[in-house]
């Protein structure tokens, strides 16, 4: 959202109140998690807060934000996962059996995707996230980062 703020306040030319939303932006973790539980960090939140970095002219801090989330991808596409049944924090009811290593590979590609927009590798980016879309047409992540409106957002 501080990003986003940004992004408009310097289009209407006021660069104060824009450098002061970046500044709230670029805040926080930016350490990639699982999608495991509910509690986990977005990972979208670490390339908004690598892209604003990058608006303030931080430029190394943006590139370790985009580097941290391909490499977490790429580390762990290919885990096996599992329920931790004693676990008090999953984001869903578990009624039905879920294909968590399946689901974990599509974050990964997710964040694989998110890393690459951010570093400009637009050509990879895409690819991974249409194989995101490709398996789960609903990822809302997957379907924002592909939709023509965010590139006008500088995604």
């Amino acid at each position: 959202m501080y990003y986003l703020t940004g992004v408009c306040l310097r289009q209407l030319g006021d660069e104060n109140a824009a450098r002061d939303a970046f500044e709230k932006a670029a805040m926080g973790d930016n350490t990639p998690a699982g999608a495991m539980y509910y509690n986990d960090q977005p990972a979208d939140m670490i390339l908004y807060r690598g892209l604003a970095h990058q608006a303030l002219g931080r430029n190394s801090e943006a590139l370790k934000c985009f580097h941290q989330l391909v490499d977490y991808g790429e580390t762990h596409l290919f885990d096996t996962m599992r329920i931790d049944y004693f676990a008090v924090s999953l984001p869903e009811l578990q009624l039905f059996e879920e294909d968590l290593t399946a689901r974990n590979r599509l974050h990964c590609h997710f964040l694989i995707g998110l890393g690459c927009l951010g570093l400009g590798l637009t050509d990879r980016a895409e690819q991974e996230l249409v194989c995101v879309l490709q398996s789960d047409p609903a990822h809302t992540g997957a379907v924002w980062m592909t939709h023509p409106e965010s590139r006008a957002l500088g995604l």
